[in-house]
């Protein structure tokens, strides 16, 4: 097979290319629908399953975007959340839409909603806004875990959901897998990350697995092969929210600022809303 048939499967895939855990840029910026087994099969056939990693958002549960941010767009959030001096010795601002009218005006904007509309079936809703902030007064680890809690506008009964806890004022709860898998995290990285200021590591594939517990996460965290997810300032990490992912403490710790985005198509009860969705 050449390198144009090569080329022409990519291009029908929508695939992303990794090699050696760096990122290269996409041809295209989202998935509008999950390629298929013969694309990848195509694909892998010709450049080697594990030499340069090809992966699919839906099969291996993430990807690496080059550019995600316009040059402008960083430049905004950059200047207003400088302007508001995001403290060093906080690990994570919470809600942060409702603090920084940047990061409102960007979730809501018509921009992102389009790039979380290429990860799910229906109308995107904004579950949540978290500014990370990893520095060298505040350098943190966190051991392989899934993001399985949601932020929704009050409390209610249905099976599978709970249990129930309040963050920052904030209902959260923990929902059927079903609404993981309806899902798409961006973390947009306004500042580049490596593995010496402490970058995330994913295991591929994880998110198919379900929601596990703390010995299952052990036990399974041991048979995947970890992929360091270094990139530059304007990139954005997607994946789905019970991907396991962990972060370890930085080598060379230098201001490492993350703005993580959950969207959601999910339809909720009657009467409940994603907490900040309307």
């Amino acid at each position: 097979m050449n390198s144009k048939t090569a080329a022409q499967a990519l291009r029908s895939s929508n695939l992303t290319r990794i090699s050696n855990g760096q990122l290269v840029p996409a041809n295209e910026p989202g998935l509008r629908a999950e390629p298929s087994s013969d694309a990848i099969a195509t694909v892998l056939s010709v450049v080697g399953k594990r030499n340069s990693i090809y992966v699919t958002f839906f099969d291996d549960g993430y990807e690496l975007i080059d550019s995600f941010l316009t040059p402008e767009q960083l430049e905004t959030l950059n200047r207003e959340i400088g302007l508001a001096e995001l403290p060093r010795t906080v690990g994570g601002v919470r809600n942060a839409q409702e603090k920084y009218p940047c990061i409102k005006r960007f979730t809501s904007s018509t921009y992102a909603i389009d790039k979380a509309a290429g990860y799910l079936r229906r109308t995107p809703k904004l579950v949540r806004a978290i500014l990370f902030n990893k520095t060298e007064v505040n350098n943190w680890l966190v051991s392989w875990h899934q993001d399985k809690t949601v932020a929704v506008s009050k409390e209610f009964r249905a099976e599978g959901w709970g249990p129930w806890s309040e963050k920052d004022g904030v209902v959260h709860v923990q929902p059927p897998v079903e609404v993981l898998n309806s899902m798409v995290t961006f973390r947009i990285h306004l500042d580049a990350s490596s593995e010496e200021n402490g970058c995330l590591s994913v295991l591929p594939g994880s998110h198919k697995l379900g929601i596990l517990t703390q010995q299952e996460i052990a036990e399974r965290s041991s048979t995947f092969e970890p992929v360091l997810c270094k990139a530059p300032e304007r990139s954005a990490l997607v994946m789905r929210p019970h991907l396991l992912h962990a972060s370890a403490k930085g080598t060379a710790p230098t201001q490492r600022r993350v703005l993580h985005i959950e969207y959601c198509d999910y339809e909720l009860p009657s009467g409940v809303a994603w907490a900040k969705s309307g």
